[in-house]
């Protein structure tokens, strides 16, 4: 009786702002957990061909095994080869801080010889080192009360570790929930999916797993294969931390010109520490090994699984990157992506259209 005296406008608005407001709250509880949750999502999509295979030859019944097994050997091939590099890392980090300290702390600090018939580059610097040896006490005091002032790094890198930790473990239990559960997840996201847009969907998900496996296959694949091959010339002309070198070229190849401004900054440092040769032998390994080796890989994996412009794929990247941080390599280029599809369809159908008329 009472349901009957509310007019139908009024319950359908009331409807739509309750169910705004459970939106609102779920968003609310789960924004922690958007990034474990979006990168659990990459990974299962990266390896689900394989977790396919081996459902195949264990059996399907055996969901929580083979959603164990799955998430057992990622760690094992992921997850110790980055506790290796991370603590192969961490002892270069610390070589790396010893060797600074020596420098500033164990004697006057002195201006490369290369480095001192720089025009007004060398008086700058040699002005700023005068100053610096004429009162070196002083600079080590004001060193360690700058230390001492902002000595809350330490906890804000205490903190990000913990936090990072716990995206770690959300992560994983995603991950082993969508290994368990993802035929079933797939589905109930295509009804819905359905529901939503109809058949318009498709050319959508299309869009999002090719621009995905593009991403992942062509950009990160191809930034690994040119640190490797930079990182190998690092070690053979001996240069410091030399790993730190390699993984900060693995993170520069995501950007455009990225490895040769990583490769040429060390092969000028070489030759500002009078290494002519090293550096020569650094540059041109880079110049027609690690750089031509990006127009080989990139197009075998990005031509041939989406057609998706390269260019979409590269705005993608760099304006994801500075707006959703690392988690954007994937993300920036899904959205551009998935714009790019609509477009299309508009376009498909006003041209339908038009003939039509």
């Amino acid at each position: 009786m009472f349901k009957d005296s509310i007019p139908q406008v009024v319950q359908r608005s009331l409807i739509f702002i309750v169910l705004l407001l459970f939106i609102y709250l779920s968003f609310s509880i789960l924004k922690y957990f958007i990034i474990p949750i979006s990168w659990a999502i990459i990974i299962a999509y990266i390896t689900w061909p394989l977790y396919r295979k081996l459902q195949k030859k264990i059996g399907l019944e055996h969901k929580i095994f083979n959603a164990s097994l799955m998430l057992f050997l990622f760690m094992a091939v992921i997850g110790l080869p980055f506790l290796c590099a991370f603590l192969v890392l961490q002892q270069e980090v610390q070589t790396l801080f010893h060797e600074l300290y020596k420098v500033i702390f164990l004697g006057p600090v002195r201006l490369p010889s290369s480095l001192q018939h720089i025009p007004m580059v060398s008086e700058f610097l040699e002005k700023m080192i005068s100053r610096i040896n004429e009162n070196p006490e002083q600079f080590r005091q004001n060193l360690i009360t700058w230390f001492q002032t902002h000595s809350d790094y330490g906890r804000s890198i205490l903190n990000e570790f913990t936090q990072r930790a716990f995206y770690l473990f959300c992560t994983l239990i995603s991950l082993f929930f969508l290994y368990k559960d993802g035929d079933q997840l797939l589905q109930h996201t295509e009804i819905i999916l359905y529901n939503l847009f109809s058949d318009r969907f498709k050319p959508y998900l299309s869009a999002i797993m090719q621009t995905t496996h593009a991403v992942v296959y062509g950009i990160g694949f191809t930034a690994f294969i040119q640190s490797l091959l930079a990182g190998l010339s690092y070690v053979v002309v001996g240069i410091p931390n030399a790993f730190l070198m390699t993984l900060l070229t693995f993170i520069l190849a995501f950007i455009p010109l990225g490895t040769p401004i990583c490769y040429g900054s060390i092969a000028l440092w070489l030759i500002s520490q009078n290494q002519a040769t090293s550096a020569l032998i650094i540059f041109l390994w880079g110049c027609f090994i690690v750089t031509p080796s990006s127009n080989i890989i990139r197009p075998l994996f990005i031509s041939k699984t989406t057609n998706i412009p390269f260019l979409i794929i590269m705005f993608g990247v760099i304006g994801g990157i500075a707006s959703f941080g690392f988690l954007g390599i994937i993300l920036g280029p899904v959205i551009l992506a998935l714009l790019l599809a609509i477009w299309k369809e508009w376009l498909q159908k006003s041209h339908t259209s038009m003939n039509e008329n």
